[in-house]
């Protein structure tokens, strides 16, 4: 898994290109700790690119959300595929975890 990364509005919106599994775990955490160093107020996690995730990585996904909620920081996710999507929306009542489209909807999620 590949991250790249970029700074806006005080959003850290990171784009993964790849496969979120078991493997990228320490390459996930360390992103979403680098964006907690910096004190944004929001993370964007990009999935246009992600080419598929695993339980793992829906874990990944799942626990820093709660984290990351418990620290005052929201997290959206952008364009995820519809099973993604899918399986999200599913713990939407437990999970304060916004769905996106478009960048610009996912950047206005933290006005």
């Amino acid at each position: 898994m590949q991250i790249a990364s970029r700074y806006l509005k005080n959003t850290k919106v990171l784009t993964l290109k790849g496969c979120l599994d078991y493997h990228a775990k320490s390459e996930f955490d360390l992103a979403i700790e680098f964006a907690k160093e910096i004190r944004c107020q929001h993370i964007i996690l990009d999935f246009t690119q992600v080419s598929g995730v695993d339980s793992a990585g829906l874990g990944r996904i799942v626990l820093c959300t709660k984290k990351l909620h418990n620290q005052g920081i929201q997290l959206t996710l952008l364009n995820p595929t519809p099973q993604i999507r899918e399986f999200l929306q599913q713990l939407e009542t437990t999970l304060n975890l916004p769905i996106c489209d478009t960048e610009e909807q996912a950047l206005a999620m933290c006005g």
